[in-house]
């Protein structure tokens, strides 16, 4: 008798289905991100605010979560567009030159209604300087490496400077393929 094989899923991928799962049940849900390709709006370590989406659809410049592949991605919608099917969205990172693929309605979450940084609360919404600044972060890793650096993503101290170059430069390679972490 052949032993059956055992299905493992990687933390992440079962901290992403718990999410999902407090997010239908009690209609909200806190995470925390570690992907940079919301970056001005949202930072690697800013915790979400998310509220399960039910009679008000997401509109152009909200900003949603999304499950694809086993993965949560928080974007900014860029357009809503209605087939027989249903709505499909098209999502795209504030610092990624390009839209994501389309999302059917099955894989929209919520909408991020908060973004809390440190004790502070504020606006998903992007204002006309985070425009401008996110088409210079879709357009320039160097940037993109040097407002991460400046913004305090260095070390305190002499020590660990480079793991924190290592870090630097992971962020910036995360800015393409978003991802939230499942903390909370």
């Amino acid at each position: 008798m052949a032993a059956m094989p055992i299905e493992t899923k990687t933390r992440e991928a079962l901290g992403c289905e718990l999410a999902v799962e407090m997010l239908r049940s009690s209609g909200k849900v806190r995470l925390r991100v570690t992907g940079a390709s919301m970056l001005p709006a949202i930072w690697p370590g800013d915790v979400l605010s998310v509220r399960r989406l039910d009679s008000e659809p997401a509109m152009p410049g909200d900003v949603v979560l999304c499950q694809r592949e086993g993965r949560l991605v928080a974007h900014r919608v860029v357009q809503r567009t209605f087939r027989p099917d249903g709505i499909q969205w098209v999502l795209r990172g504030d610092s990624v030159a390009g839209n994501d693929p389309a999302f059917s309605g099955d894989e929209l979450l919520g909408q991020v209604v908060a973004v809390e940084r440190g004790s502070r609360q504020l606006s998903p919404r992007r204002p006309v300087y985070g425009q401008f600044a996110s088409w210079i972060l879709c357009r320039s890793d160097l940037f993109t490496r040097a407002v991460l650096w400046f913004r305090g993503q260095r070390p305190r101290t002499g020590t660990g400077e480079k793991a924190h170059q290592e870090r630097v430069k992971e962020l910036t390679r995360m800015r393409n393929r978003s991802k939230v972490d499942c903390v909370e």
